[in-house]
C-alpha cells in the first residue's frame, strides 16, 4: 500500500494567527523529511 499525506484546507484565510505556526511547521517537516509516494492538498472554495 502506498504511503500518502493528506493536508486539509491550510489556506491563509483559515490559518491566520500565530497559534497555527507550529502546525504549519509540522506539516512542512512531514513533507520535507518523510517518504510519501503521494501528497494531497485540499482547498475549500466558497462560492
Amino acid at each position: 500500500m502506498d504511503k500518502f499525506l493528506l493536508v486539509v484546507d491550510m489556506q491563509n484565510g483559515f490559518i491566520n494567527n500565530d497559534s497555527y505556526k507550529s502546525l504549519v511547521n509540522k506539516i512542512n517537516s512531514l513533507i520535507e523529511n518523510s517518504h510519501y509516494e503521494t501528497i494531497i492538498f485540499t482547498k475549500f472554495m466558497n462560492s
